[in-house]
């Protein structure tokens, strides 16, 4: 009878014990999603009926790197996990170079970015003696 529980009933258990933690997961960022915009709510209400002007989001500027390093290291967990139980490791390199092209993508983009922003600074404006504008 111990043979069948671990065979048949451990990973059962396991699987529906990861599938929970991530429906509970889901649930807790969905949640916690509709408090933030009920609050925003309120006060853009209070401040609606006091007369107030609505007062604006402070912008908060994200992080481009997150997802290519969640995608690096679920790869590399991957590959070692795999890689020390001896199983099909090779698994591990498809998020590992999703994340790295990604990765890579980024920073030429934000290369690019920087090199055009240099290229569209406005010409000088001056005034010649015959009132005309040279703008080179």
């Amino acid at each position: 009878m111990e043979g069948i529980a671990t065979v048949f009933f451990l990973p059962v258990i396991a699987t529906l014990g990861t599938f929970a933690m991530v429906l509970l997961i889901v649930y807790w960022v969905l949640k916690s999603g509709d408090r933030k915009r009920q609050l925003e709510h309120e006060l853009r209400m209070a401040a609606i009926e006091k007369g107030v002007d609505i007062p604006l989001p402070p912008v908060r500027e994200k992080n481009p790197y997150i997802w290519p390093l969640i995608w690096i290291g679920l790869g590399l967990a991957i590959l070692i996990g795999l890689g020390i139980v001896g199983d099909e490791w090779y698994w591990g390199f498809i998020p590992l170079f999703v994340g790295a092209a990604m990765l890579i993508a980024r920073l030429i983009f934000r290369k690019q970015k920087k090199e055009d922003g240099e290229k569209k600074e406005l010409p000088e404006i001056t005034t010649t003696e015959g009132g005309t504008y040279d703008a080179s």
